[in-house]
């Protein structure tokens, strides 16, 4: 996203001033040690195990993380089990999109050979292999201007290997979130670490930047190339953006993502007409 350029020049910046060999980076760690606070791990347990007394213990860690009630985190595994022969659907965000556009995707829906529809795995581990590939957008969108290799060790095909080995339902055990993780490393870490509930990130950043720049935020993409190709909801846009309504965390990085979407369009548009321009002009010659 574009809150990442002043990540990407401070990251830049220490390469240069170390003399550094090599960026090494700790993606992908949620998605590699399975952070989740779906219900699928107890379909999984049944699954494979069946029915037991196990399968109960794994509905109240589902509980402890989500803070969600027995009876809400079996309804939603009531909800799982009877989509589970469905083949994955990449979820969609729907509120900043055109009806038009969602009508198109829904005809053409997007596949990945990870994802084969006739898939019998269990859903929990269908929805693991579904973290992997978002984190593996982090490592496509790697800094271009990084002059050193960028290296995720928990993205490495050992790491990711022996946690898809893993069952799902022990990566919430006890009622922690990443269990298998924080368990292994709990004799070297203090407890404060290795027991966190939360951690820090962009979200403050992005909302001070979106708030600080509001109404030019709105003119871009309202009058961008999106809008004029009809993909986006202008009248949820103007509500969230042109009101004195406060965005929700949710909004945030749904903004950003079509921000910087409207950028890449612009950016190769731009670039195309500057070759077209060329090649007109090359033809006068």
């Amino acid at each position: 996203m574009l809150h990442e350029l002043s990540y990407n020049y401070a990251v830049r910046d220490a390469v240069e001033r170390l003399n550094a060999d090599a960026f090494f980076a700790g993606l992908g760690g949620d998605n590699v040690f399975y952070l989740t606070h779906s219900a699928r791990p107890i379909l999984d347990r049944i699954q494979v195990e069946g029915w037991s007394r196990h399968i109960f213990a794994t509905a109240n860690d589902i509980c402890a993380i989500t803070g969600a009630s027995v009876w809400e985190v079996w309804r939603a595994a009531v909800r799982q089990s009877r989509h589970r022969k469905q083949k994955f659907d990449w979820p969609t965000v729907r509120e900043c999109l055109s009806e038009e556009f969602l009508s198109e995707e829904a005809r053409n829906p997007a596949v990945h050979p990870w994802l084969p529809p006739d898939d019998t795995s269990p859903v929990g581990k269908v929805g693991h292999v579904v973290l992997l590939l978002r984190a593996l957008n982090h490592i496509e969108h790697r800094d271009k201007l990084l002059s050193v290799p960028m290296i995720c060790p928990l993205l490495s095909q050992p790491v990711v290997e022996l946690c898809l080995s893993i069952p799902t339902w022990e990566s919430c055990a006890g009622g922690i979130d990443r269990a298998v993780a924080r368990n292994a490393f709990s004799t070297v870490l203090p407890a404060s670490i290795a027991r966190r509930q939360g951690k820090g990130g962009p979200e403050g950043f992005v909302a001070q930047f979106i708030e600080r720049n509001r109404l030019q935020i709105a003119e871009r993409l309202l009058d961008g190339a999106l809008a004029d190709q009809r993909l986006l909801n202008r009248l949820h846009l103007e509500k969230i953006l042109l009101s004195d309504q406060k965005l929700s965390p949710v909004d945030r990085p749904r903004i950003m993502t079509l921000l910087d979407t409207e950028a890449w369009v612009n950016h190769w548009s731009a670039r195309g007409s500057i070759l077209a321009n060329s090649v007109s002009a090359f033809d006068h010659l």
